[in-house]
């Protein structure tokens, strides 16, 4: 679809990972929404698990669970978990990577299976989101710590296990599925000091919506943002690939031109975050305990912060006021549209419409974008009638100048327009 819209955002700069991983879900159960979602929780769920896991490798089975419940609770996360997105997946896998990553540094004498699943792993989180080609210098680091007391010839082959499974994985992937992820030129070409400054004031900022759902997120940070430092630094040579991957995936989002995306691409950071937070309050009560008679208590902060996102999960289950997106596809107006376009418009027919693949998911029909120029590939054109949650479309008037205009169907949320050129 993406091939021939004017908006090259995808396929060819996502890659393949999600789709085949849906592919293989509709495959085993159902070509069906709500079967996609489930999945997604299922993947929610590992999260926690793999959050619980590397947390174990930095303190106590009492902190493990503290920071897992930071995920698990987490009113955001769960919000997020609702989405088809590629964020829960590659979070999932990138943090499994680093969980074997850390055995790795655990083990003596070297083994070869530790890093060579950490550097598979990484490469699955690479089919998910492109970004995971950052596990690979995190890996290596952490391949560099535990080889250090090595030979130097045996530090070399440690350096290059992770880099030589990944590398096998990507190559075979590629052959299996060409072309995905292939197009960031043409966005790297949109980088500018206005989206940098913008997105070096967003991100940082938004990383802190995992404990403030946010709100206040920017207060939360100038609080908390100290305390995950410390909680980095009070383990440094056993999480310094955590901190390697930490920083080059915010700086990354930072130097990405793409805006607007809020706490989305900060997902994948969610368990370290987290684990760097409960190890910051324990360092900071070890550290002021000399003075402070009471400063133990401050390792029970994070434990209370998971309480209050559970006492909010409850109460958001309970009320049913979960935050809603403002527009979704299972609506009355939605879905009388879609059924629509099913009866009366052929299979071969090119629809223009705000949201191409929720549009092609609902009806099977090829959708574009609905920017101007796309009318000229488009068939038909689905106008939202000025509604709030489709911010981003233009005046009816510019469509009009581009294409004659027919009206085919029209309920309280669309207009549908045959495009005749």
């Amino acid at each position: 679809m993406m091939h021939n819209s004017v908006r090259q955002d995808g396929p060819d700069v996502y890659p393949w990972g999600l789709p085949v991983l849906l592919a293989g879900e509709a495959r085993l159960f159902s070509f069906d929404l709500m079967t996609f979602k489930r999945i997604n929780v299922v993947f929610f769920a590992l999260v926690a698990l793999v959050t619980w896991m590397l947390a174990q490798q930095f303190t106590t089975g009492r902190g493990a669970l503290v920071a897992t419940s930071l995920i698990a609770f987490n009113p955001l996360l769960a919000h997020y978990s609702n989405h088809i997105l590629s964020e829960l997946p590659f979070a999932f896998f990138s943090v499994a990577a680093l969980v074997t990553a850390g055995r790795a540094l655990q083990s003596r004498p070297l083994r070869i299976w530790p890093p060579l699943l950490a550097g598979g792993l990484a490469a699955v989180a690479f089919t998910m989101r492109t970004s995971g080609i950052l596990l690979l210098p995190a890996l290596m680091f952490s391949q560099a710590m535990a080889s250090r007391e090595e030979s130097r010839s045996r530090r070399a082959a440690a350096l290059l296990t992770p880099c030589l499974a990944f590398a096998v994985f990507a190559v075979v992937w590629e052959g299996l599925f060409p072309g995905g992820g292939t197009a960031y030129g043409r966005m790297l070409s949109h980088i500018s000091v206005q989206t940098i400054v913008s997105n070096a004031m967003t991100y940082p900022i938004a990383l802190f919506d995992l404990f403030t759902g946010g709100r206040l997120s920017g207060v939360a940070a100038m609080v908390l943002a100290p305390l995950i430092i410390c909680g980095a630094a009070s383990c440094l040579v056993r999480s310094a690939h955590l901190s390697c991957y930490f920083l080059l995936t915010l700086a990354l989002y930072i130097v990405w031109p793409e805006q607007g995306q809020g706490y989305r691409f900060m997902i994948p950071l969610a368990p370290l975050s987290a684990l760097f937070l409960v190890l910051g309050f324990q360092a900071a009560a070890a550290n002021i305990a000399p003075r402070f008679k009471y400063a133990s208590l401050l390792k029970a902060v994070p434990a209370v912060m998971s309480a209050v996102m559970l006492a909010s999960s409850l109460f958001f289950i309970v009320t049913q006021k979960a935050s809603r997106d403002s527009w979704h596809p299972f609506d009355s107006e939605s879905t009388e549209l879609f059924r629509w376009v099913r009866a009366n418009t052929p299979p071969e027919a090119v629809f223009s419409f705000f949201k191409p693949r929720a549009f092609h998911f609902f009806t099977r029909r090829l959708c574009l974008t609905s920017d101007p120029d796309d009318l000229r590939n488009a068939s038909y054109f689905i106008y939202t009638k000025e509604s709030p949650w489709n911010d981003s479309q233009q005046r009816l008037a510019v469509y009009s100048a581009r294409a004659k205009l027919t009206l085919c169907f029209q309920n309280r949320d669309y207009r549908l327009f045959r495009v005749e050129h």
